[in-house]
């Protein structure tokens, strides 16, 4: 494929800008709307008790702080993805700049922007079953089944180049 390069920046920029998870909680008095990107999260809350706030909050901060066990183990699977992210932007601004100059010799970073979303995946799907066991609202992994995609997509890509040079009709 021509454009895996491009589609393999894409997807680092995507894994930075999609929420990894969003939780709706909706009780007697308020309704909560929790949005977690992997830099950090938003939380919006309505409602007469409430007061209609807003909260933001980095993964250390939100969960380490706050929690103890199963959830300050979601804050430490969080950081590690956030910590995959940062490598996943540095490669994808690197093919950006680099163009095709990086294409070259054995080091493929298509097949590395791939591994980079299938880890930040798993761990990220390892936050979430840790979200579902702990907490009331269900949360929903949107950027979750995004990086599955791009990482199966990615790793999977057929990279062969025709390099046959046509010598016209024989006959």
């Amino acid at each position: 494929m021509d454009r895996a390069p491009e589609l393999a920046a894409f997807a680092a920029f995507v894994a930075a800008l999609v929420p990894w998870s969003v939780s709706v909680s909706d009780g007697a008095f308020a309704q909560s709307i929790v949005v977690r990107f992997v830099f950090g999260a938003v939380e919006l809350s309505f409602g007469a008790r409430s007061l209609d706030m807003t909260r933001a909050a980095v993964p250390v901060t939100d969960i380490g702080s706050q929690y103890g066990g199963d959830l300050a183990r979601l804050g430490t699977l969080w950081l590690v993805a956030a910590a995959l992210l940062v490598i996943a932007l540095a490669l994808a601004l690197a093919l950006v700049v680099a163009g095709d100059r990086l294409l070259v010799g054995a080091f493929d970073p298509v097949r590395v922007m791939g591994a980079l979303c299938l880890g930040m995946a798993l761990v990220l799907s390892g936050a979430i079953w840790l979200l579902w066991q702990q907490t009331s609202p269900v949360p929903i992994p949107i950027g979750v089944i995004a990086l599955f995609l791009f990482g199966v997509g990615l790793l999977t890509v057929d990279r062969t180049r025709d390099t046959r040079t046509s010598t016209g009709a024989s006959g």
